[in-house]
């Protein structure tokens, strides 16, 4: 422990993406800790490290630092989701991945969620035990139940990626 893979980098746009690949399981696992990660700094926490190697113990875990974190560039403007979920293809094409699944911490999570909304064909699962996941959940039972999902701003964003994508009913 200490020492993880060297970081490689994933170009999108100007914005250089720091990502590390190891494991060599059967299924791709794509993972970004959030706004906490710094490629370098994450292997020294020895807790941390064994961690991260459980998780490439079963799957080859590609792990990176989001747009304006850790190792990666800012970039011009705002990290907003959109690019940080063009991000997360952008790693994928680096890493040689062509599906995957989707895992993220914190923001994290909302990134990684609307890239698998948005990308079903490079999306294996999507991570469902993140709080974002769990409020996605809460969101569509109360679409279900028209419990006035307009007050609802989470309701208008997951709408509008199901129409986005050709999806002719709420969720």
């Amino acid at each position: 422990m200490g020492d993880g893979p060297e970081p490689r980098y994933a170009k999108n746009g100007d914005v250089h993406i720091a990502f590390q690949v190891f494991g060599a399981g059967p299924v791709d696992l794509v993972y970004t800790p959030g706004i906490w990660s710094n490629l370098d700094v994450m292997w020294e926490w020895p807790s941390w490290a064994r961690y991260l190697d459980r998780l490439a113990a079963f799957s080859r875990l590609i792990l990176f630092d989001m747009r304006g974190v850790g190792l990666s560039d800012r970039g011009g403007g705002p990290p907003t989701l959109e690019l940080q979920m063009d991000d997360v293809r952008a790693v994928m094409d680096a890493a040689g991945s062509e599906d995957a699944v989707i895992f993220g911490g914190a923001r994290g999570a909302a990134m990684t969620m609307l890239f698998a909304a948005s990308c079903p064909e490079r999306t294996r699962a999507p991570d469902k035990g993140s709080r974002l996941v769990c409020a996605v959940r809460k969101v569509r039972a109360s679409l279900r139940l028209a419990v006035r999902p307009h007050r609802d701003g989470a309701a208008t964003v997951l709408r509008s990626v199901y129409e986005r994508n050709g999806h002719s009913r709420e969720p």
